[in-house]
């Protein structure tokens, strides 16, 4: 059994992933791209002018971790379609609901003007 040897000083929080012990965000940051880069071939930058929420959903969409109906169904749900509830044409997908979906993209031009 190895011993033990208290130093008389004042308990703090230690951050193990930077040389400092002080925690921050992007050694957090580090930490997901050296465990996401190998599957996605972007890091994760975060845009500071827009909020947290949009580069976050940005984020996962690009990872194709939203919860569209296909993605449901790859989990193994049962759910009665896998077509877009919004154009009930094509199979519900990050990349057709953003970018594809018709009557989405006729909603966004409107948004945009």
């Amino acid at each position: 059994m190895e011993e033990v040897a208290l130093g008389d000083m004042t308990d703090r929080w230690y951050w193990s992933l930077e040389g400092s012990g002080d925690f921050s965000v992007a050694s957090v940051r580090k930490l997901i791209d050296d465990i996401r880069l190998p599957e996605v071939s972007s890091q994760t930058r975060w845009i500071k002018a827009v909020p947290i929420k949009v580069n976050v959903l940005a984020w996962k969409g690009r990872l194709d971790g939203l919860p569209s109906r296909l993605n449901i169904s790859r989990k193994g749900m049962d759910i009665t379609s896998i077509l877009c509830p919004i154009c009930d044409r094509k199979v519900e997908f990050v990349s057709h609901v953003f970018f594809a979906c018709h009557v989405d993209k006729d909603n966004f031009q409107k948004i945009c003007r």
